[in-house]
């Protein structure tokens, strides 16, 4: 689906108006976070489309569901001491680590001020919005702690784990493309419930096929090749199949994984898809089939992409 002008225009005015607070100096070499796909502030145009709802009403939660998303990379970078990112020098590493994190929690403030301007203007609808991000924020805050406290262990995490941490850390905020539509058309209970499945499913395809992209183009950590931060569904899986192999590639001395392991873990990654596609098509409530739709095709065409 063709992005639409107006929508993309509004977007990128309300995304400039919440990064004015960042310091000028912040902003000049951080471009890199500017030239992202904004998947997720798609997906909120996309379903609100699928619902009938006006899409300019979308643009500024959209903008905001990208600008936390910023937040989350600009955290991430200081953590995993990413070097690179887009084929750019990080924030971290121009500047200052510290100056990294204030940045990130100062534009995540701004966005929060905004959106509740926001959802004050909007009614019910918008409190409802705002409320979901909190909630939806939460679980991502909890996904990246119960990956550092878990997968810092000797041992690798189960295939579960693995499932669990990705639905946290991306699966909430793509949830949040899907369920900001829903509380603005106002969607009964059972319909948000599917919208949050069906974005967190779409969240956890999107993570493992990224876990997949990582090992198999040596990207983690743009820098430091081969240099494993924690573990991955793919990692993990891996090391089940050939741990000295892994080993090798996380002390730089292999530059990616075999193409049988590569295959195997998009097989894993397909079935998955497929298998919650068929769940959330079964339970899929009648008004939200065209949401379904546009579901399947996202997804065909994120396993297809990688």
């Amino acid at each position: 689906m063709q992005a639409s002008p107006k929508f993309s225009q509004a977007l990128r005015l309300e995304m400039d108006g919440i990064l004015a607070v960042l310091p000028p100096v912040v902003l000049r070499r951080a471009g890199y976070f500017l030239k992202g796909k904004n998947l997720r502030s798609a997906l909120v145009r996309d379903v609100g489309n699928a619902m009938g709802i006006d899409v300019q009403r979308l643009a500024l939660p959209a903008s905001i569901l990208e600008l936390v998303h910023t937040t989350t990379i600009l955290h991430d970078d200081v953590i995993d001491e990413t070097q690179a990112r887009r084929g750019q020098k990080t924030v971290n590493r121009l500047l200052k680590s510290r100056i990294a994190i204030f940045a990130a929690d100062l534009l995540f403030s701004n966005s929060m001020r905004r959106l509740h301007q926001w959802a004050v203007s909007q009614g019910t609808g918008g409190r409802r919005v705002e409320r979901c991000f909190h909630r939806q924020i939460r679980r991502v805050c909890e996904g990246e702690l119960i990956q550092d406290i878990r997968f810092v262990k000797a041992s690798a995490p189960s295939e579960a784990d693995c499932l669990e941490i990705a639905r946290g850390k991306t699966g909430a905020l793509f949830a949040l493309s899907f369920l900001v539509p829903g509380h603005l058309r106002s969607c009964s209970a059972p319909e948000l419930e599917w919208l949050e499945e069906a974005g967190a499913m779409h969240g956890v395809v999107f993570q493992l096929v990224d876990d997949i992209e990582d090992l198999a183009e040596d990207t983690r950590g743009e820098g430091g090749a081969g240099q494993l931060h924690h573990w991955t569904y793919a990692s993990r899986y891996w090391n089940e199949v050939d741990p000295d192999g892994l080993d090798a590639f996380s002390h730089g001395g292999l530059q990616a994984p075999p193409e049988a392991v590569r295959q195997a873990l998009k097989a894993r990654v397909e079935a998955y898809a497929r298998d919650g596609l068929h769940a959330l098509a079964s339970d899929c409530p009648a008004a939200l089939e065209p949401v379904l739709a546009l579901l399947r095709g996202r997804t065909e065409a994120l396993l297809e992409s990688r």
